[in-house]
């Protein structure tokens, strides 16, 4: 399901065209393919959606007033869907994305019944410090200049996700081409991603312009903003 941008004279877009279904949700219009056939996916999808099957099976199971601290929270946590508009998420779906952020990038870590009061968020500066390809490794560095704390480091992780190396002349590679890299504690203030992005990627050419995405995730909210949108040449 992808979502979509209305144009400026047009408001609402709903039913089936061509094979492709337009409707909307609480996180903006949409658009999806009619399509039923069989549906490949990957083992990460699968368990993706093995945690987000088992999650939303816990709001139920929540007491009133547990689910009362969602509903009254959601409406001043705005957030960002994947074209950049800002929307507002119910109660269930806060819950059910602060319990995803949890699980996937801190395993182990208790659910989250009820959202504790919002605290300041903390505003963290990133800059990429190095980009440089040896024969047989890979020197990716991103360091934290600066931060200005809410609460301890340790409640917090840096998620960090990267492209490939393309060509230098791009300037906003499409989202579909990122891929998480590694999760670091919020005490790291020097990321090493070398090791972990040749393992996704391999290497990158010298001359490709390598692009990354930091994002802090509250351990104690599951609430995840992204704070660094940066790029670097290879050499």
């Amino acid at each position: 399901m992808a979502s979509i941008k209305l144009g400026n004279f047009i408001v609402d877009a709903r039913g089936k065209i061509a094979g492709t279904i337009y409707s909307k949700s609480h996180s903006g219009a949409y658009a999806r393919s009619s399509f039923n056939g069989p549906k490949r996916a990957t083992a990460k999808q699968q368990n993706i959606r093995q945690i987000v099957k088992a999650i939303q099976s816990q709001w139920h199971k929540l007491t009133e007033a547990q689910r009362k601290t969602w509903n009254e929270a959601a409406p001043k946590i705005p957030v960002q869907n994947r074209i950049g508009d800002t929307v507002i998420l119910t109660g269930h779906q806060l819950f059910v994305r602060s319990n995803v952020n949890n699980a996937l990038f801190i395993p182990g870590l208790a659910l989250l019944t009820t959202l504790p009061n919002i605290r300041r968020y903390p505003l963290w500066k990133y800059a990429i410090t190095s980009a440089t390809k040896n024969p047989t490794t890979m020197t990716l560095n991103v360091g934290v200049t600066d931060w200005i704390p809410a609460d301890s480091e340790s409640f917090y992780r840096h998620v960090v996700f990267a492209t490939p190396g393309i060509t230098q002349g791009s300037f906003a590679p499409s989202e579909s081409i990122y891929r998480l890299i590694s999760v670091f504690t919020g005490s790291a203030f020097v990321l090493g991603l070398g090791t972990p992005y040749r393992s996704t990627f391999g290497l990158a050419n010298i001359g490709s312009k390598i692009f990354i995405k930091v994002y802090v995730l509250d351990s104690r909210t599951g609430i995840m903003h992204l704070e660094f949108l940066g790029s670097r040449v290879v050499v």
